[in-house]
């Protein structure tokens, strides 16, 4: 019901807002249209997580050395060590075994794993002492390691992600090599051995 009232020229409208109250049949009505079409649907924000990584190996050595195993081809063998808060264990070549040159290595066989096509190597390690040697990572099918480190940052403990990938034929092993140097005393260090399947999330690209 609308009402107009001309005030100085101007004419203003004012609009009466009926409200209806429908019966109890119609309620049942209205009540009988939810039952087919469901209640007003409430829209709610979803975050979609991103596919998580497989773990194929972790290895810390508190257990001992899990699936690695000392490769009978080399010089020596690496040794548990305990770290300084004494509860917690690594694999270690110590500059006071073997002689110059020597090596030492760590091997673990992929078997069905190679079928991932690439994988992510997280690990920790330190080389300290002057001229201790050299810690390599090597695969059994390529004649160069993918990865070398002489040296570590502050002589402490460092953690490398290492993206291991191939286009043709896949490798049957993963090796942590350790080489002794000129150097009398130092150590070299592997601890926290992660394989994950797909790319480093961090690194910037394949190896080879």
């Amino acid at each position: 019901m609308f009402h107009s009232l001309k005030i100085y020229g101007y004419i203003f409208i004012t609009v009466s807002i009926f409200y209806f109250c429908f019966p109890s049949h119609l309620n049942s009505v209205s009540e009988d249209f939810d039952s087919v079409f469901g209640p007003a649907t409430e829209v709610k924000e979803i975050h979609i997580e991103p596919p998580q990584e497989e773990h194929i190996l972790n290895c810390n050595f508190d257990q001992g050395a899990c699936e690695w195993v000392q490769d009978k081809s080399d010089d020596m063998d690496w040794t548990v060590a305990y770290h300084e808060n004494g509860s917690e264990y690594y694999m270690a070549l110590s500059g006071l075994l073997g002689g110059r040159e020597d090596v030492a290595k760590l091997k673990l066989l992929l078997s069905d794993r190679a079928q991932y096509g690439s994988f992510c190597l997280t690990f920790d390690y330190r080389v300290v002492g002057h001229d201790m040697g050299s810690l390599r990572v090597l695969l059994d099918n390529n004649a160069y390691p993918v990865w070398e480190q002489s040296q570590s940052k502050n002589q402490g403990w460092q953690t490398e992600l290492l993206t291991v990938a191939w286009k043709e034929e896949a490798p049957q092993s993963i090796i942590f090599e350790a080489q002794r140097g000129k150097g009398i005393g130092g150590e070299i260090g592997l601890d926290n051995v992660v394989l994950t399947s797909g790319p480093c999330q961090e690194d910037v690209g394949p190896i080879f």
